[in-house]
């Protein structure tokens, strides 16, 4: 079962000077953290496990976690988070 948590942390700005004022931007950013056992791959956090159990009793393990079954929608991204999943340790 592979559940994805998109997780993210917002920044503050930096001051800048135009026409010899300060002005403090309010650009924000977000930047992807991920909790201990969760994996960080391509911007988003994966949680991996090997328990084996029913669609919906798996779904609600992840939502449990803040996060859900993973879409595999595209060759893409079932290559990239297999390969991931077993050389990831």
């Amino acid at each position: 079962m592979v559940c994805i948590h998109p997780k993210c942390v917002w920044f503050k700005g930096e001051s800048i000077r135009r026409n010899g004022e300060k002005h403090l931007t309010l650009a924000l950013m977000c930047s992807v953290l991920c909790s201990d056992g969760w994996d960080k791959f391509q911007e988003k956090c994966y949680y991996f496990t090997e328990e084996q159990n029913p669609w919906q009793q798996s779904r609600e393990m992840c939502q449990s976690k803040g996060a859900d079954l993973i879409v595999i929608d595209h060759k893409e991204k079932q290559v990239g988070v297999s390969y991931f999943f077993l050389y990831r340790k």
